[in-house]
C-alpha cells in the first residue's frame, strides 16, 4: 500500500531515524509470483494435482487479504484475524508495546485513510508481525493457518479458471477477494492474472471452526486435487459482476436508502 509508514514496527533513533518494518518479510512471499503464473498457465485442463505454483499464489493471495488496511472492517478478514489473534503467544505482547511507542503525528494519516481507531491499527499491525514472525513460533503462525485450511481435503475445494482471449479480462477485486456465502460453504475467488482466478470453496463448519484448526507441521506441498477450467464465461461473468459489486459497495455503501449517502 502506498502510505508511509503502514507497516512499521518502531524507528531507531528517533522519528527520523531507520525503521523496522513488514517489506522485507512480504517480499520472501512474493518473489516468484510470476513464474508460478506462468507454470498454472501449462497445467492441463480437468482435474490435476494441485501445482507447487498455484499453492505459492493462494499463500500470497491470502497474505495479500490480511494486509490490504481497507479490509480490517470486513468480517470475513476480521474472523481471520481473530483466529490469529487467539493463537497468538504472550510474547507478541511486545509488538503492541513497541507499535504504541511509534510517535503519534505519523498516524494520524494511516488512521484517518483506513477509518482505524488507535487501538484497531495496532492491534492489526500486531497481528501481522505476530503471524510472520518465526521469532514467535516456528513454522510461523501464518504458514501454520495455510496449511490447517487446506489440511482435510474432504472439506475443500479448488477450481482454476483460465481463459485465452486478450479481450476475455478477469477483474481485480480492491479487497484482493470476493466472496460467496451459503449455510453450506464459503466460496472465495481471488484474482491470479488478467486472464486468471481462483476459486476455493471451503465448507462453513471448517471455517468457523478454523482458530482450532492451526497445523502443528507445514507439509510441503500438501497433496491435493484442484480442477482447471478453459474459457468458462459464465463463470468469469458472474467472478467480474462481483468485483464490480465489491467496488460500488467501497464507494457507496450497502444501503438502498437514499438518505443514507445524502
Amino acid at each position: 500500500m502506498e502510505v508511509n509508514n503502514l507497516y512499521t514496527l518502531s524507528f531507531v533513533g528517533g522519528s527520523g531515524g531507520s525503521q523496522y518494518n513488514l517489506e522485507s518479510w512480504f517480499s520472501r512471499h512474493e518473489s516468484g509470483y510470476e513464474e508460478a503464473c506462468h507454470a498454472l498457465r501449462l497445467v492441463s485442463s480437468g482435474r490435476q494435482k494441485v501445482p507447487k505454483a498455484l499453492w505459492r499464489i493462494l499463500q500470497l493471495k491470502l497474505l495479500g487479504i490480511f494486509r490490504n488496511p481497507n479490509n480490517h472492517n470486513i468480517l470475513f478478514v476480521h474472523s481471520l484475524h481473530q483466529a490469529v489473534l487467539s493463537q497468538l503467544p504472550e510474547v507478541s505482547a511486545e509488538f503492541v508495546k513497541l507499535i504504541e511507542q511509534r510517535p503519534q503525528p505519523r498516524l494520524a494519516r494511516i488512521l484517518n485513510t483506513f477509518a482505524f481507531s488507535p487501538e484497531g491499527y495496532t492491534r492489526w499491525l500486531a497481528n501481522l508481525y505476530g503471524m510472520l514472525s518465526d521469532g514467535v513460533m516456528q513454522p510461523s503462525l501464518f504458514e501454520r493457518m495455510f496449511a490447517g485450511l487446506f489440511a482435510e481435503p474432504d472439506a475443500v475445494k479448488i477450481e482454476v479458471f483460465r481463459y485465452t482471449d486478450e479481450s476475455d479480462c478477469c477483474l481485480f477485486a480492491d479487497t484482493g477477494f470476493c466472496l460467496q456465502a451459503s449455510q453450506q460453504q464459503l466460496s472465495v475467488g481471488v484474482s491470479i492474472s488478467a486472464d486468471m482466478f481462483a476459486i476455493v470453496h471451503l465448507r462453513r463448519e471448517r471455517w468457523e471452526n478454523l482458530k482450532n484448526h492451526f497445523a502443528e507441521q507445514v507439509p510441503h506441498p500438501p497433496n491435493m486435487d484442484m480442477k482447471v477450467f478453459d474459457n468458462n464465461h459464465q463463470q468469469r461473468a458472474t467472478y467480474n459482476r462481483l468485483c464490480i459489486r465489491e467496488a460500488r459497495e467501497a464507494v457507496f455503501g450497502r444501503s438502498r436508502r437514499r438518505e443514507d449517502y445524502f
